[in-house]
């Protein structure tokens, strides 16, 4: 799938490997869009499963940043967090404006 628009192109790949899923983009800022670079660096790159013998730490290497102590931050349920505070803030940012926006109409 391509998009193209005045200052910039994007090329994306999605693959699906039994339950993961994959998005790869390409993007160029400014100027042509070589396919034939593009395409090249798309077929490049594959997905391999793990080794065997660190199956049962990947996991913990996934969702945790820290070294061998164990004591990381779980980075997935950081960015569930980050992400709904965000949403609260937007929502409150729209509440706002909205009576905002009556409070000016009545005056």
């Amino acid at each position: 799938m391509t998009g193209k628009g005045d200052a910039i192109e994007i090329t994306q790949s999605m693959i699906r490997s039994e339950d993961q899923f994959y998005k790869l983009m390409a993007v160029k800022v400014g100027g042509e869009l070589d396919p034939v670079i593009v395409n090249r660096f798309m077929d490049s790159l594959a997905i391999r499963r793990p080794a065997p013998s660190s199956a049962g730490n990947l996991g913990q290497a996934r969702s945790t940043s820290g070294g061998a102590s164990g004591s990381g931050i779980d980075l997935h349920e950081l960015s569930k967090k980050v992400g709904g505070a965000g949403a609260m803030l937007g929502i409150g940012l729209i509440v706002y404006l909205i009576s905002r926006g009556k409070k000016q109409r009545r005056a």
